[in-house]
């Protein structure tokens, strides 16, 4: 089922929404779709850092 797209007084519409922070993701602003996840161009450091915690290590000296 498709849903009409809303749009806003300035004729923007909201393509969609971040998963890690809730914001709207409006058309023609980049975003990352990984693993069914949204991620807006905001929050992609965050995501990053959440993905690679695993692989994180503390410099020796």
């Amino acid at each position: 089922m498709r849903f009409p797209i809303l749009r806003e007084a300035d004729g923007s519409a909201v393509r969609a929404i971040c998963d890690l922070c809730g914001g709207e993701i409006y058309d023609e602003e980049p975003f990352y779709r990984v693993d069914g996840e949204t991620v807006c161009e905001d929050c992609v450091g965050d995501y990053a850092r959440r993905i690679l915690a695993s692989f994180r290590e503390e410099g020796r000296g």
